[in-house]
């Protein structure tokens, strides 16, 4: 299915854009725009505003921003929070429309913001499901989650068993993006169960649908077919022949998936008859590519007949799919073009679709590259094939009724008429035998490019993933520096509180080098681990002044480490620290010891790296840790497991971290043990 089709935006869009269609859409919005001049009352002027900038979202989504700036101006001058909230979620709708999810994701939480101060429920769950669809579309799919989960709690408050389904099927869409099957589907199934309580026959399919992609991507292709016939089923009792293509559409995708060739001949023709009618170019496109690969495996398996109707339909989707407008679902269809002409040898043909299919897709996937891209063609002379035959066989057939007649005529000119024919063999085998030979040769030249082109666009998708997980490592290391500085501030309060100014300034000192460690290694990806020790040094000596008598701690480097030239990702083996001291040693009333001891493995290819203290023990310090803590919470912690996972999957390394819990000779917990092992040869 184009687009991103698992999400309902009635979810987002809660007003209904008019029914005559674009042009009376348009005449409706000129309508409006000039009502505005004539209402005296600034609220009404505010509130039109806004209706005329929802209207714009799918028309002229830039107007509509301007009309949100003026509603948002004139509701701001006369202090009008809920002209203000409307006009950020009208400007949200349209920064969507667009594609500039950042001005969304930012008007959206603009209005939420007001709309909480406000105590608006209904708006502050539409701001909600708002945020939660920008991010869906960033692709981040966690926080998305996160957002549709609140604004579920919203809707359920509220008794709305309607806009409660529309959420569950979003749920379910961010699980599937992650490849969650199980929680997907037990949000769909959640989702599936309102809407068929409610009868709404319209989400019925389109959950079902969803439902069936998630099954189909499982490899459980018997519950895939059961669902997508249940949305054929729900649209085919509306009428609703859009839903009801999209659902052939995708129990069509299924059959092809499945190789069951006839079955998508049958259906294909079905789907085209519905695509035209309804001018559904996509669908038009997809159903006439799947077609002709399926006549085109039927003629390798020796049916006659259908190498002319496989490009019959394959000449079809290629007119069709030029008047797609989304390019996520043009790269679906030239990749099925390439498969089609690739194995009826068509090489120049597939050639084109291949190099049509990969600009596409480097379109859709690097997100700094231009919308608007360039396509390489690349030509290549054939010989004609089918007339270069012709032609000789024309010549022998006329040097044959030659020889024939003068035989009849001249019988003693037989033994030349014999060789004649002989010459006239062997001219037209070696002439036949010189173009075969050449169209092989061009042949093999397209293959070859056809696979060249394979090979870029697969170093393509390497340097982009390896930029993705650099960006990753970025945003990881830009959680970890300040969550780190705010712990040292929080430390410096709590001591200065108590009016010892020569400690107060000597732990400030302290903090001053530890604040130019961690800028210096702001930006880094690796540090030493001489610099990793000292920085840690720093840290302990903050705490031991903190907690005076109660902290000891102790930092063991093997011998044969040079410290100076190996590198470890920069604090990594703090936060495991300050949670030894925050959950072990601060609770225990007599204090207690940290150890860190830093090795080599046997094959002196890994670091290992122990943190190990004497404290309560994590069982009981999960007991107590409302108490103890307070608010605070072991971020430094899940950020490193999240850079170790990071590096082995960017290096295919296997750094790993373990945690064991000690306990003494008779079973009570005596403290933890974190062990990091770090590949660094």
């Amino acid at each position: 299915m184009p687009g991103m089709k698992q999400l309902l935006l009635i979810v987002l869009m809660t007003l209904a854009l008019p029914a005559e269609g674009r042009k009376q859409g348009m005449e409706l919005i000129d309508s409006l725009e000039a009502e505005v001049t004539r209402r005296p009352d600034d609220t009404d002027r505010i509130k039109l505003l806004n209706h005329i900038a929802y209207l714009s979202y799918q028309f002229q989504p830039e107007k509509g921003i301007d009309h949100a700036m003026a509603a948002l101006r004139m509701a701001d001058s006369r202090n009008w929070l809920p002209g203000e909230a409307e006009a950020y979620i009208a400007m949200a709708a349209n920064y969507w429309a667009i594609s500039d999810y950042n001005n969304t994701l930012r008007c959206y939480q603009s209005g939420l913001d007001i709309y909480t101060k406000l105590g608006y429920k209904k708006q502050i769950a539409k701001a909600t499901a708002g945020l939660g669809l920008a991010n869906f579309a960033q692709h981040s799919y966690r926080r998305s989650i996160e957002y549709f989960s609140r604004c579920l709690r919203i809707y359920r408050e509220m008794g709305d068993s309607i806009r409660a389904e529309g959420v569950l099927d979003n749920i379910g869409s961010n699980y599937a993006a992650l490849r969650e099957d199980e929680k997907a589907l037990e949000s769909y199934n959640m989702a599936l169960h309102i809407a068929k309580q409610t009868a709404n026959k319209s989400a019925e399919g389109q959950i079902c649908l969803n439902m069936g992609d998630v099954y189909k991507k499982a490899g459980m292709h018997d519950s895939a077919l059961q669902v997508y016939n249940e949305a054929r089923s729900a649209y085919r009792s509306l009428k609703d022949e859009k839903g009801y293509s999209n659902a052939l559409l995708s129990i069509l995708q299924l059959y092809h998936d499945l190789h069951e060739n006839d079955e998508c001949i049958k259906l294909s023709k079905k789907i085209v008859g519905i695509a035209k009618r309804l001018n559904d170019h996509y669908t038009e496109a997809m159903s006439e590519a799947i077609a002709g690969v399926s006549y085109v495996a039927l003629a390798r398996r020796g049916a006659r007949n259908t190498l002319k109707q496989a490009n019959t339909h394959l000449l079809a989707s290629r007119a069709a799919v030029t008047k797609v407008s989304d390019l996520s679902s043009m790269v679906g269809i030239y990749r099925l073009l390439t498969e089609a002409y690739e194995k009826q040898g068509k090489y120049r043909d597939a050639l084109t679709m291949q190099q049509k299919y990969i600009s596409l897709s480097d379109s859709l996937n690097n997100t700094e590259r231009d919308k608007e891209f360039t396509r390489r063609d690349l030509m290549y002379e054939f010989g004609k094939k089918e007339d270069s035959i012709k032609n000789v066989t024309k010549l022998a057939n006329l040097q044959v009724a030659s020889l024939k007649k003068e035989q009849e005529v001249l019988k003693l000119k037989q033994r030349q008429g014999t060789l004649y024919t002989v010459i006239a063999a062997i001219a037209l085998l070696l002439g036949s035998s010189v173009f075969l030979s050449r169209n092989r040769a061009q042949q093999l030249k397209v293959k070859a490019e056809l696979e060249k082109e394979r090979t870029k666009k697969k170093i393509r998708e390497t340097e982009y993933e390896a930029k993705m997980k650099d960006v990753t490592f970025s945003a990881l290391r830009a959680q970890m520096n300040p969550h780190f500085i705010f712990n040292c501030l929080n430390s410096i309060k709590l001591y200065t509180e108590q009016n010892n100014t020569a400690a107060a300034s000597a732990y400030l000192t302290k903090f001053a080098r530890l604040i130019r460690s961690t800028l210096d290694n702001a930006r880094a990806e690796q540090t030493t681990l001489a610099s990793e020790i000292e920085m840690l040094k720093l840290y302990l000596e903050m705490e031991a002044m903190r907690f005076k008598e109660k902290l000891h701690y102790e930092i063991i480097v093997a011998e044969g480490i040079d410290t100076d030239f190996v590198e470890i990702p920069p604090l990594l083996i703090q936060p495991f620290v300050e949670n030894a001291l925050w959950h072990g040693i601060m609770p225990k009333p007599e204090g207690g010891e940290v150890r860190i001891t830093i090795a080599q493995s046997e094959l002196r290819d890994s670091l290992l790296i122990s943190v190990t203290d004497d404290g309560i023990g994590r069982e009981k310090a999960m007991a107590m840790k409302p108490a103890t803590s307070g608010d605070h919470k072991s971020y430094g912690i899940k950020v490193s497991a999240e850079r170790l996972a990071l590096i082995n999957e960017k290096y295919k390394t296997k750094a790993e971290i373990n945690i064991t819990d000690l306990r003494d000779e008779q079973g009570q917990a005596s403290g933890t043990s974190v062990d990091i092992k770090i590949p660094i040869a």
